[in-house]
């Protein structure tokens, strides 16, 4: 097969939205699927000291208790967003670490401009059975 839709599942990690304040992310059950890629998008807009935006990377044994990925155990750029952004940005994150709830989402201070739209998707793909959909 020359596709990917049958060997991948993708769900919502943060909803988009215009972002007024921190958006904790969905929990994300690896469960049946030994890889997890995210994709942000982080809109175009005026950061500045007291206007962040922070991508964060959370795990869980139990779906429950999350504590902050290290950085051992992702390959992606989580840094902070603080200067002007005139255009859109993606980031991509590859979640290599062994725990089976991940929640991605992003830490906002300050108010944003009103136009600022943040979200991201989950794509877990090496599943143990396929086809997927």
């Amino acid at each position: 097969m020359r596709e990917l839709k049958s060997k991948i599942n993708i769900v919502e990690a943060a909803a988009p939205a215009v972002a007024k304040a921190t958006i904790a992310g969905n929990a994300i059950d690896r469960k049946g699927f030994d890889s997890l890629t995210i994709l942000a998008v982080i809109g175009a807009g005026a950061y500045a000291a007291a206007k962040t935006v922070t991508p964060v990377l959370t795990e869980s044994d139990n779906g429950t208790d999350y504590t902050a990925v290290d950085a051992a155990h992702y390959d992606g750029d989580l840094s902070i967003v603080n200067d002007t952004l005139a255009a859109n940005s993606e980031r991509v994150i590859a979640y290599i670490g062994h725990k089976r709830y991940v929640k991605f989402g992003f830490t906002v201070a300050g108010t944003l401009d009103a136009n600022v739209l943040l979200g991201a998707y989950a794509i877990k793909g090496h599943p143990h059975l396929m086809p997927t959909a």
